[in-house]
């Protein structure tokens, strides 16, 4: 049985009269990584922030580890770990000081288990230098490496890869991949880099005006199981006229991205019965392949082609 660490149960939270989030219910599993997208204003941060413990909420229920976040929030905050907006460090300071500091808050934490998250992160041979020499890719691991500290069950971040170049966006994906997948974390992650979202993370939940409007496995993407597919259809290009009126009147969505090749977007078991219609109208059809669906393309979809993301 897949073990929960976070769930959250019809989250809602105004501000004013504004209501920012609105019946959220979420999970996420240990082991995988969850990605959290949103257009700007859809609540994804906010939903962050009250899973983190920075904001209050007006109903519903967040636990964590089997923990009520409210009722029992020490004991539920004892199993996260976060990285939530610009994390502080003392910049004259050591990365390595920096985190017998930050040990010494959190109690119990033994002095091995400092050089064990430098080596984690990949810091242990510049733990030694002034955080202010770092680079952002640099700071951004010194910083997992004090959410991981207390040893959390649950990981929450919010914009990791802001910032970072290719190289350093690599490094974390990789670093996230393995506290996941080896470490059996539960990992909640928030970006604006959609690809690299896809790459990362195991399954993604999309919000959009305080609501989330579908959750999905990444595989899915490129297996073809989500409801809508993008079909490739090849036909002679003497018969493309012909083959245009029959895709037009079966009313699905098409793109023709070259002469006689006409990519087609229609729920999956329509992509057979589109073919027989061309078939029966004397199309010749010479290749018929499934387009693997992006996460952008799946974002657009779930959004209607909503504003740019958080």
């Amino acid at each position: 049985m897949e073990r929960i660490v976070l769930t959250l149960e019809k989250v809602r939270k105004s501000f004013g009269k504004r209501l920012v989030v609105d019946n959220v219910d979420l999970e996420v599993k240990a082991g995988e990584i969850l990605g959290f997208l949103g257009p700007n204003g859809a609540g994804k941060t906010t939903t962050i922030k009250i899973a983190t413990g920075f904001l209050s909420l007006d109903g519903g229920k967040v636990t964590i580890c089997g923990h009520d976040l409210i009722r029992d929030y020490e004991k539920a905050m004892q199993h996260v770990g976060g990285i939530v907006e610009n994390p502080e460090m003392y910049k004259e300071l050591t990365g390595r000081t920096n985190l017998i500091m930050y040990a010494r808050v959190q109690g119990n934490v033994p002095k091995e288990r400092i050089d064990e998250v430098l080596k984690l992160v990949g810091l242990e041979k510049r733990a030694d230098e002034k955080v202010k020499r770092y680079s952002l890719g640099m700071k951004q691991r010194i910083s997992l490496a004090q959410a991981l500290l207390h040893r959390p069950k649950l990981l929450i971040l919010d914009e990791p890869t802001n910032g970072l170049d290719p190289a350093g966006i690599r490094e974390l994906r990789d670093i996230l991949k393995s506290l996941a997948h080896n470490d059996g974390i539960g990992i909640m992650v928030s970006s604006h880099q959609l690809a690299e979202m896809q790459l990362m993370c195991d399954r993604v939940a999309i919000i959009s005006n305080g609501r989330v409007l579908g959750e999905f496995k990444i595989e899915s993407l490129s297996d073809g199981s989500r409801a809508k597919n993008h079909i490739r259809y090849i036909v002679e290009a003497e018969d493309q006229e012909n083959a245009k009126q029959v895709i037009e009147k079966s009313g699905h969505e098409m793109e023709m991205s070259a002469p006689g090749v006409f990519d087609v977007t229609l729920p999956k078991p329509e992509s057979s019965v589109l073919l027989k219609e061309l078939v029966l109208a004397d199309v010749r059809v010479t290749g018929m392949t499934t387009l693997q669906t992006s996460l952008e393309q799946a974002f657009l979809e779930i959004t209607g082609g909503g504003s740019s993301i958080e």
